[in-house]
Parts: C-alpha cells; sequence; structure tokens
C-alpha cells in the first residue's frame, strides 16, 4: 500500500504463523479473557437462524452482486488499489439489500425483518426481556416498528446515533425498570462502553457490524456481572430463497475467525482484506 507521500507499507493479506507471532507477542503483554477475571459468569451460547429473501429483494440482490464480481475481477491490481475503499462500500450496499430492502429506498422489509416477531416469540417468550442489533439505523427502526406493530408500542424503545446522549440513557432506564418494555433495539456504536444490558439474557443480531470489536463489545452488555443466566446469542441470516448463503453467512464466519485469532494475538484487521477475500464473500 503506498501512502500520498509516496511511503509503501506491506498490504495485509492473511493471518499467517498465529502461534509464532502469539508466543513472541506474549514476551511482552499480559493479556487476560474475560474467562480468565470472571470465571463466574454463566455461558454465551451461539445459534443462527436463516431466513430466505422475499423475490424482490432476492433480484435487486443478484443484480448488484452480478455487476460487483464482474467489476472486481475486471481491475487490474493498480485499479484495486484505488478502488479498495469504494469495494467495500458497495459490499456494504450489498449487506444492506440482503437486509432489506427499506435500506436502499425500497419498500420491502425484507426476510430477516418478516420473520422477527415469530423469532422474538420464539427465543425470547413473556415475560423474558431482549436486545435487538442492527449496524445500521435505518434498520433500528424498521425493527423497532416491526416490534410495535406486533407486541404493541410499549413493548419497544430504540437507541441509535440520532439520538442524544441523555434520551438514549432515558430509553435504556426504561428498558430495564418498566416489565412491559420488553425488547430493546440498537446499533452497537449507540450503546457501547458503560452500559449493563444484562437485563436481559438473549440478543438477536439482526446485522452485524463490519467490526470484531464493536461486535463482541455489543455481545457483552448482556454477559457482564451480574448477569445470572447463560446468554444466547441469535445471529440472523438472509439467504437465497433456495437455501443458499448471501453476504450474510461470509460476514458473520469471518466475525468468529476474528475471535478465533483474537485468542491468540492482539490487534484487528479488516474484516475483508483483500479483493480475493470479498469476491469469496459474495460468489
Amino acid at each position: 500500500v503506498t501512502t500520498r507521500d509516496g511511503r509503501s507499507f506491506p498490504k495485509f493479506l492473511e493471518y499467517q504463523n498465529l502461534e509464532e507471532l502469539g508466543g513472541k507477542v506474549a514476551q511482552f503483554s499480559l493479556r487476560r479473557t474475560k474467562s480468565d477475571v470472571l470465571p463466574d459468569l454463566p455461558p454465551k451460547l451461539f445459534t443462527t437462524r436463516r431466513y430466505p429473501m422475499v423475490a424482490t429483494q432476492e433480484k435487486a440482490y443478484e443484480a448488484m452482486r452480478k455487476e460487483m464480481v464482474a467489476w472486481l475481477r475486471g481491475l487490474t491490481e493498480e485499479e484495486w488499489q484505488l478502488e479498495a475503499g469504494n469495494a467495500m462500500v458497495q459490499a456494504g450496499r450489498l449487506r444492506q439489500m440482503a437486509s432489506n430492502l427499506a435500506h436502499v429506498g425500497g419498500t420491502d422489509a425484507g426476510g430477516k425483518y418478516d420473520g422477527l416477531a415469530e423469532l422474538l416469540e420464539d427465543v425470547a417468550p413473556a415475560p423474558q426481556k431482549c436486545v435487538i442489533w442492527s449496524a445500521w439505523r435505518s434498520g433500528v427502526e424498521l425493527a423497532w416498528h416491526q416490534i410495535a406493530n406486533s407486541f404493541g408500542n410499549s413493548s419497544t424503545l430504540y437507541a441509535h446515533g440520532g439520538l442524544s446522549q441523555t434520551i438514549r440513557q432515558v430509553n435504556v432506564q426504561t428498558w430495564k425498570l418498566v416489565d412491559d418494555c420488553r425488547f430493546l433495539v440498537a446499533t452497537p456504536h449507540s450503546l457501547g462502553e458503560g452500559h449493563n444490558l444484562n437485563a436481559a439474557s438473549v440478543e438477536v443480531v439482526l446485522d452485524a457490524p463490519w467490526s470484531y470489536l464493536l461486535y463482541t463489545q455489543a455481545l457483552d452488555r448482556l454477559h457482564r456481572i451480574g448477569q445470572q443466566n447463560p446468554v444466547t446469542v441469535v445471529n440472523v441470516l438472509a439467504t437465497y430463497r433456495d437455501g443458499r448463503d448471501t453476504i450474510d453467512a461470509a460476514v458473520i464466519g469471518k466475525l468468529q475467525a476474528k475471535a478465533e485469532a483474537a485468542a491468540t494475538v492482539l490487534g484487528e484487521e479488516p474484516l475483508f482484506g483483500s479483493r480475493k477475500e470479498i469476491l469469496e464473500a459474495i460468489s
């Protein structure tokens, strides 16, 4: 990678020799995982739910996917160096299409959101509370509307960057204290460090963030001191109507791989660090 001032640095391509690197890092650092310092916390359990896209959503997703694959394959290496940032933006839009067309100006909620009420009935039956995460503000608002329509306006509140810090705090406290307010919908960015959401033990990840750190920090808002129950994490993935996976599965796979790498070395790299990785995610 060449910077604007002409300096060149090697580009990250993949993880290699993690055990060797971890051993070298260990000589100069002391790392304690949550299980080391909080051994009495209940376990965190992961499960996955898949929902097919609706017909109009699948058509739009597939058209953009094919266009993106052709564009990426046609880039020279020099062009890729210039277009890498744009490629991630386009991958983000493809993720939004897999989530629901409302993200990109459409009217269909999409399979994941159409199935949300039924999913919540299953994984968090009354009187349980639940946190629902979406990486996007529009996803938070759509999920909030879906839940309010199914369970009533008093059943849910939300938090995202469009609300002031004061309103977010009030919404979180109301959700914690009011029994009938069972569902909190939020972006990971809006409820970062300092927020304790252990009033719930179920969290649904409708749209995972790109960042491994944001993903794990969001999940750990529930998995904190004072949590009495195992925490269930439900990752929700969009699929084609014939069952094939979309980019959602690649994103969750990368986040899980990051978790394994984080157990060996410190730090964070881009979720998709090369053109090959993006192509693999959408092909």
